[in-house]
């Protein structure tokens, strides 16, 4: 919810910022507004047919709004931009379609309801594969390396407002939206935690259908590797340097 409010804001400014474009200002606030609906739809959809519809439907707004208010080479950005985005949609539309096909197997009926898909099981060779397929599109629309070379230039040659855009919000249906939607999908979900500033590692349980998720996993980063904590209680109470009244763990 902070998600949205925050990006309706920034999307508002924007919209106010685009309202003074001198060229076709009235076409250009119109794609940013198109585009705002199609980004907040995609992170609201507890479909998978919504949310493939909505994922796919931001390339249209944001090819044009690099395209036709950028710079120089807006043109080669925009089409890297679409190009890159949409082969990673094909992989994701056949993932999606696979597990509503593997539901109805289960189940004897066709649904893309996230409410209906939770409890779909994918085992074997071909649940892996759709979840890599689904994760190389969601990768490329992140984007993570290697699939990241479309946002520099999309980025660079698109206008400053539609540069926020892309980055601050565009790319999270990648890094945020899509990650959320496989928690669904899956049985057990573990968060990998740390501070930079800090040696230590854990590992809790986010989602876990076999067991509880009241359980942490304590790891050091050493120079051989991952190593496990044996006796963390230990570890957290050695770092007080004076005495105090109490301390919970």
């Amino acid at each position: 919810i902070a998600k949205l409010k925050a990006a309706g804001v920034k999307h508002e400014l924007l919209a106010l910022a685009g309202a003074r474009e001198t060229r076709r200002e009235a076409s250009f606030v119109g794609w940013l507004l198109a585009l705002t609906a199609f980004a907040q739809g995609s992170f609201i959809s507890h479909d998978l047919l919504l949310f493939f519809l909505f994922f796919e439907a931001t390339l249209v707004p944001s090819y044009f709004l690099v395209s036709q208010w950028g710079g120089p080479e807006r043109s080669r950005a925009a089409l890297k931009f679409f190009v890159y985005t949409f082969v990673g949609s094909a992989f994701l539309l056949v993932g999606f379609v696979y597990v509503a096909y593997v539901h109805s197997t289960q189940s004897h009926s066709w649904t893309f309801s996230l409410l209906n898909l939770v409890g779909t099981h994918l085992t074997g060779v071909a649940g892996v594969l759709v979840l890599l397929a689904m994760t190389f599109a969601f990768a490329i629309k992140a984007p993570l390396w290697p699939f990241h070379t479309w946002l520099p230039d999309a980025a660079g040659a698109a206008k400053p407002g539609t540069a926020v855009l892309l980055i601050g919000h565009v790319t999270k249906e990648g890094s945020i939206a899509g990650p959320r939607l496989l928690e669904h999908l899956v049985d057990t979900v573990l968060y990998f935690e740390g501070d930079p500033n800090s040696s230590f590692r854990l590992i809790r349980a986010f989602k876990n259908r076999f067991g509880a998720v009241n359980e942490l996993g304590v790891f050091a980063m050493t120079e051989k590797g991952l190593r496990e904590v044996s006796n963390p209680s230990a570890l957290f109470l050695s770092h007080h340097t004076s005495q105090v009244a109490g301390s919970c763990i």
